[in-house]
């Protein structure tokens, strides 16, 4: 994908594609389960709870990156100099968001991504 994690790259083959192109809808869905003939051609090499497992995403550990290892990174871009001088954002609702998400009381990670890339979008944009 052009912009995220692609990790099915075998299944990007063209004369796979091809192939699957032809085979009929109820091979490809059976019931409620998708990927059907995916499914039958890999249960031999792979357990149960892999196949019957529900989707999910992929997802970072933002949190607790922003609790330990990014801590101060996060401090230094959005409470230093460069950040507030911009004058978009006050410091006070920006060192209570770091505060309560370094103490536990509540994830602002979320928050926290997006001010370090409007950070980002501004030094490369702005600045």
């Amino acid at each position: 994908m052009a912009s995220s994690l692609e990790a099915r790259v075998p299944l990007l083959d063209h004369r796979l594609l091809e192939f699957l192109a032809r085979v009929l809808v109820n091979y490809k869905i059976n019931g409620k389960t998708s990927k059907w003939i995916l499914r039958e051609a890999i249960k031999d090499w792979l357990p149960p709870k892999f196949l019957d497992r529900p989707k999910h995403g992929f997802t970072v550990p933002l949190a607790y990156w922003f609790r330990n290892d990014l801590a101060q990174f996060v401090k230094d871009r959005i409470l230093g100099k460069r950040f507030l001088k911009r004058g978009f954002f006050q410091k006070k609702p920006i060192e209570k968001i770091i505060k309560e998400h370094q103490r536990g009381i509540r994830s602002w990670s979320a928050a926290i991504w997006s001010l370090l890339m409007f950070d980002e979008w501004c030094r490369i944009w702005w600045d």
